[in-house]
């Protein structure tokens, strides 16, 4: 199977709509095309790569590069901190839980009462006896496919 070429793709707001420019292939003077949506640019450019070209679409890639607009400046390092923000307090949650799952498990093996357990994490009684049960499997959320490919840049 032939190696994937990855594609940079330039959006810009304009009016309602994201306008989509690939230098690469349509060109640095104009869009080539345009989404109602961000999270609809990824597959919209890879489209248009695989049409210009006459190529199959799995042998292209993209990375989105939303650029400034006038209302939000500076996009890159806000969306990163954000992304970076979001990323240590999902580890921070997952260590709250496994801690306070171990901390149950040994107050109920000392004979504490879940009331006593309930205060001492300042958490309800029903939330002790959540937290006394094995984990339940993560439900996996579907994130937007340009999530781990996407820049912003100004």
């Amino acid at each position: 199977m032939a190696k994937a070429t990855t594609y940079d793709v330039l959006v810009d707001r304009v009016g309602r709509w994201w306008e989509l420019t690939i230098p690469e292939v349509a060109g640095a003077d104009g869009p080539a095309g345009q989404t109602k949506h961000l999270v609809d640019v990824e597959f919209e450019a890879r489209a248009l790569v695989a049409m210009i070209l006459d190529v199959p679409m799995s042998h292209v890639e993209v990375k989105i590069t939303v650029r400034d607009t006038e209302q939000a400046e500076d996009l890159q390092p806000r969306v990163d901190t954000v992304l970076e923000l979001r990323a240590r307090l999902d580890d921070l949650v997952a260590t709250l839980d496994s801690s306070q799952r171990a901390l149950v498990r040994d107050l109920r093996a000392s004979g504490i009462p879940d009331v006593d357990a309930a205060f001492l994490l300042d958490v309800s009684r029903q939330r002790i006896g959540q937290l006394a049960e094995p984990p339940k499997p993560a439900v996996k959320t579907e994130k937007s496919p340009t999530r781990e490919s996407r820049a912003v840049r100004g």
